[in-house]
């Protein structure tokens, strides 16, 4: 496949992206890489990001097949954003598409200003950690520069810039140019309310029943950008922020699922809400489950996307677990902001969070759907032994996606929803 060729293929798939996304379109920086000896294996992007915290950034792979015809995208959860100095690690993981020739991976970007990376990398699973690397990805090959890289926004502009904090270091800047109207930072959408001693703020969109979403861990209601324009179309979407993420507040108390169950009650008291229908993805399932046990009043219909009971072997992927284990040492050996206290309080909560017996999910009274993608980290026996023990469960695994299907596969996520709801 000629660059011309792959340069026009980026161009349209850019386009169909833009038309798909939430209220305005992605910014971006990616690479293209030659991937037809690497079909069928585990990938770990990642790399050192900056920026606002209005703003979001996501790692992003596609893939595309040796006519440069675009097959799939694969979509991340980003970092959450800090203010100031800090730096923190994005990470993307998957597996190449079979078919595919070419990989085109690295960041999207979603808001107005500056976008700082430094020290990508591209790893495949089994092979020498040299096997695949991104050219240029530490930012010091000079005669190099950002010729390696792509922009997908003309009206972006993007720069190989001194490290304002290390000597001798570069680092990648992307200067983008569209004010920021995205889900979690509306103004025009979003409220606050004080509840169960913080204050959780939340964005409302569309009319109808109330449907109430609840985002993952270090993540905020911007996660759920490529979903809520179709649900909206349905329901008055109600996408609220957890205590301490995205503009909710936080009291120090200790993180847990029961906790952030019970923030979610006293929300809906405050709203004057009786009952709702709650879609909750990954720790939001969590919650979701543990509201409908006890507070079965409150729940309608409950969705789960990639919810656990519990933390071990048999629930999740135990890369997930090395992982995180690494980003707590990399957290506990620095100087931190407050932001990045409250992140690690998350992330040790996550090793020993949630402690849900299945027995405990015959509370749960009310319809419930219950999903997890083919390739999710959390693992299929798991995800159906949370549907067995509900009385009135429905079942679904998403093919050909992993835990970030609303992302991912956002219409036909958002259909399953839809019908389920309905259908109840």
């Amino acid at each position: 496949m000629t660059k011309a060729i792959f340069a026009a293929t980026v161009l349209l798939f850019l386009g169909i992206f833009q038309l798909t996304s939430a209220q305005q379109p992605y910014a971006g920086v990616v690479q293209s890489i030659d991937i037809q000896d690497y079909q069928g294996k585990k990938f770990t992007f990642t790399a050192l990001t900056k920026y606002k915290s209005s703003n979001q950034m996501i790692g992003f792979a596609a893939y595309y097949d040796d006519q440069g015809r675009f097959l799939a995208n694969h979509l991340g959860d980003g970092p959450a954003p800090m203010e100031g100095r800090e730096w923190q690690m994005l990470t993307l993981s998957g597996k190449i598409n079979k078919k595919a020739a070419k990989l085109l991976v690295g960041v999207l970007c979603q808001g107005k200003g500056a976008f700082s990376l430094d020290d990508m990398t591209l790893s495949i699973k089994g092979q020498p950690n040299d096997s695949l690397l991104l050219v240029n990805g530490n930012l010091e090959q000079h005669e190099v520069g950002v010729s390696a890289f792509i922009s997908l926004n003309k009206d972006d502009s993007i720069s190989i810039t001194p490290s304002p904090l290390k000597k001798d270091n570069h680092i990648l800047k992307l200067i983008t140019n569209e004010e920021s109207t995205a889900i979690g930072s509306n103004k025009n959408a979003g409220k606050r309310v004080n509840a169960n001693g913080v204050a959780l703020y939340y964005e409302t969109y569309g009319k109808g029943d109330p449907l109430l979403l609840l985002h993952g861990a270090d993540m905020s209601i911007a996660s759920f950008n490529r979903i809520i324009p179709i649900l909206a179309k349905h329901y008055k979407v109600i996408a609220l922020d957890t205590r301490g993420h995205g503009q909710s507040s936080e009291d120090g108390k200790k993180l847990t699922y029961e906790l952030y169950a019970e923030d979610v009650n006293a929300f809906l008291d405050e709203l004057g809400l009786e009952a709702v229908n709650v879609l909750g993805w990954s720790d939001g399932g969590n919650t979701g489950l543990i509201l409908a046990m006890n507070h079965p009043d409150k729940v309608k219909s409950l969705a789960a996307m990639a919810a656990v009971l519990y933390n071990d072997k048999s629930s999740v992927d135990p890369q997930v677990n090395k992982i995180l284990s690494k980003q707590i040492k990399a957290l506990e050996n620095g100087a931190l902001t407050d932001r990045e206290a409250f992140s690690l309080r998350v992330k040790k909560s996550l090793l020993t969070e949630p402690n849900i017996s299945p027995s405990s999910l015959s509370k749960i009274t009310c319809p419930a759907l219950i999903m997890a993608g083919e390739n999710d980290y959390v693992k299929e026996a798991h995800t159906k032994l949370i549907a067995d023990h509900i009385s009135d469960a429905t079942l679904v695994t998403f093919k050909d996606t992993g835990h970030n299907a609303p992302l991912e596969i956002p219409k036909k996520f958002s259909e399953i929803v839809v019908n389920f709801l309905k259908g109840n």
